[in-house]
């Protein structure tokens, strides 16, 4: 059930952003603050979710917790879960993670501005749905 849980924190979150474009465009997103920073921390949350549930189904696999974040999406490709492409994709969102929590004033507007104009937080939702598959096969590989 944990994983459904988080695919859930992570569905309902795209879906809230997906939302808040139909709402307001992207230039008035950027010059709120408060939606801003609202904005970030919702991409924090999703992000921290797919991160969760990736830690979920290693652990399941019975595979080596990772020493890193940016260990899990490695160990998911080895396992076959998710793609090449997919896992440099939870790679990049990882670092950008660790931007918004230990960084944060380095935060730049445009790699914010490419995420929402391209829908890039939809990532996570796709690469969730592999993680909740992968879930259910709870076979342990070594």
């Amino acid at each position: 059930m944990i994983a459904y849980d988080l695919y859930a924190v992570i569905a309902k979150n795209v879906a809230e952003l997906d939302k808040l474009l139909e709402k307001m465009s992207i230039d008035e997103i950027l010059d709120n603050y408060i939606t801003f920073h609202g904005v970030v921390h919702v991409l924090q949350i999703i992000i921290q979710a797919l991160i969760d549930l990736g830690q979920y189904v290693i652990s399941i696999k019975g595979q080596k917790p990772p020493s890193t974040y940016s260990e899990i999406p490695l160990i998911l490709k080895d396992l076959e879960v998710i793609t090449k492409s997919e896992a440099s994709q939870f790679r990049k969102m990882i670092g950008f993670r660790n931007i918004i929590v230990h960084r944060y004033t380095d935060l730049n507007l445009t790699i914010i501005e490419k995420i929402l104009a391209n829908k890039l937080y939809k990532n996570a939702l796709e690469i969730s749905k592999k993680l909740v598959i992968a879930s259910k096969t709870n076979s342990k590989t070594t």
